[in-house]
């Protein structure tokens, strides 16, 4: 069952989940942002879409907000089609996903730290809109493209928080999601290859570095791997050298 109040102002939109014998609550899949939820709505069959007022969509918040994490949160995220469940606010935070539930910017969920870093992050000036296009750059996706200046704040952000959450939130965003971000710069290309497969000489880059030989312009990047860079700071190594890779950059 899918409730929304934005048919009454509002921007949120919960999906819900119950046990079919008891009616519990079971899971919510909850969205902020207004333009990604009129797209769902589209294609949402209309009886499942339940309008709800908004003191109704603050309690229904309420509930999904504080579920027990056991029932929320699965060990390290992995990659899934399931774009919903991706983008929506991430348990224990308001402002960590597509959009926020926030009742104003002081409203942070449980997991504070990790919701100061996405709040901050909501915050960033110079962005790309969903199917928008700013400095030559298209935005063919369903939420907003930041500077990579912005990225990678909140990349160190939750790196540096460190929690269970921040660290799937991280998973989440930046390998699952796999985002990108835009900014004025050189691309990047292959220092050093790595050859296997015998005869059909099969190559995978293993040293990336800055390309100043090409012109500077504005390009779309997209981060390091964060479980990676996590695992590399829990061994105390320097994860500063791992560069933010241009989508230009032919290998």
């Amino acid at each position: 069952r899918i409730f929304t109040d934005v048919y009454n102002g509002g921007h949120r939109m919960a999906e819900v989940f119950l046990d079919r014998s008891t009616g519990r609550l079971l899971h919510c899949n909850v969205l902020g942002d207004r333009f990604l939820i009129s797209h769902i709505l589209k294609s949402a069959h209309t009886l499942a879409v339940i309008h709800a007022t908004p003191h109704k969509m603050n309690h229904l918040l309420h509930l999904c907000l504080n579920l027990p994490p056991s029932r929320k949160i699965p060990e390290y995220p992995r990659p899934s089609n399931h774009s919903l469940h991706s983008l929506s606010i991430f348990p224990g935070t308001k402002w960590c996903g597509a959009g926020n539930v926030a009742m104003n910017v002081y409203d942070l969920g449980k997991a504070r730290d990790s919701d100061m870093c996405c709040r901050d992050h909501d915050h960033s000036k110079d962005i790309i809109p969903a199917f928008r296009q700013k400095y030559g750059i298209k935005n063919h996706r369903f939420y907003t493209m930041t500077n990579c200046a912005e990225d990678r704040k909140l990349f160190n952000c939750f790196l540096n928080v460190g929690s269970f959450t921040s660290v799937s939130l991280g998973v989440t965003f930046f390998d699952i999601l796999k985002t990108r971000c835009f900014e004025y710069g050189y691309p990047t290309k292959c220092a050093r290859y790595k050859y296997s497969g015998g005869n059909s000489r099969k190559k995978s880059c293993q040293v990336f570095t800055i390309d100043a030989s090409k012109r500077r312009k504005w390009r779309v990047f997209r981060p390091p791997n964060f479980l990676k860079a996590f695992m590399q700071a829990k061994k105390g190594k320097n994860i500063t050298a791992n560069l933010w890779l241009s989508d230009d950059m032919k290998v």
